[in-house]
């Protein structure tokens, strides 16, 4: 068998000050699909079977300054220091909008970004955007070029590397959702952005390609039946993954999910050499 720790951890409070020590999730993300300001707990969209979102070693350090407003400051340690994470952040609230804003080190690179989240006429508006120092050329990948011509590393950009996300969503009163999400990164690929995916990973980035745009529709079909259809889209190299999906309460504490994961593009697109699966989810919660 497997057993995975989600959460394990130490919380002591003393008035508006807080500690945590432990497997934790610090979550400084506003949006909701993407998260570059995410530096503890980055997740992928299409990870839909991980309800409770990785958790990270950390300390964690928070004093809160209002109801919605903190300093806070994190480390996660490592066994070498080009692995730690040592950031802080800075939460505001203003016009009904909340406010972050970050800055540290994140495995020996800087990093500074923020992000709001409020809304707009009952439509919820977010963002995010982080600039991170240039990347040092990582080896294995500078030497793929020897054998693929076309390949420029990602790690070889020679500027800082910035990343944005908008986000906005709204529900109407039926029930029916919609929430669009665009990703850019300035040293993203436009081309055979498949052969990149696993420097991203590397350099902690969400996405290999320069562009990512997502798109979301749900509703609830009976009082125990909802509905879900979402997408990305790579608008450079055209590929995209569908991912349709259907919950159902059958009984009290015991639901049924099924998702399909629909992927199509070119070969050595970001999507197109995945193929299409399906999957079938029975829970019991006790």
């Amino acid at each position: 068998g497997l057993l995975e720790t989600d959460r394990l951890w130490l919380d002591w409070v003393k008035g508006n000050f807080e500690v945590t020590l432990g497997r934790q999730r610090i979550a400084w993300g506003t949006s909701w699909v993407w998260n570059p300001t995410d530096l503890f707990n980055p997740q992928s969209p299409l990870d839909f079977d991980y309800e409770e979102l990785p958790g990270t070693d950390a300390a964690r350090f928070q004093y809160y300054t209002g109801p919605v407003t903190k300093i806070e400051a994190a480390v996660r340690p490592a066994k070498t220091m080009d692995k730690v994470i040592a950031a802080g952040l800075i939460s505001l609230n203003k016009w009904n909008y909340d406010f972050n804003i970050i800055g540290g080190v994140k495995e020996n690179r800087w990093v500074l970004g923020g992000g709001w989240s409020g809304d707009i006429l009952d439509a919820g508006f977010r963002g995010e955007f982080t600039l991170t120092q240039k990347p040092e050329l990582i080896p294995n990948y500078g030497l793929l070029h020897r054998f693929i011509p076309y390949y420029e590393p990602l790690s070889a950009f020679n500027d800082p590397v910035f990343s944005f996300v908008l986000s906005g969503d709204y529900t109407f009163p039926n029930t029916f959702y919609i929430h669009t999400e665009v990703l850019y990164y300035n040293n993203g690929k436009t081309t055979n952005t498949g052969l990149y995916q696993l420097e991203a990973t590397e350099l902690g980035m969400l996405s290999a390609s320069r562009w990512s745009i997502y798109q979301e529709f749900s509703y609830d079909i009976t009082p125990l039946l909802r509905g879900s259809l979402f997408g990305i889209f790579n608008p450079d190299d055209k590929s995209y993954v569908i991912v349709p999906s259907a919950s159902y309460s059958v009984i009290t504490n015991l639901d049924l999910y099924v998702i399909a994961l629909l992927f199509d593009g070119d070969n050595l697109t970001q999507y197109g050499d995945y193929g299409s699966s399906i999957y079938l989810r029975i829970k019991y919660s006790f």
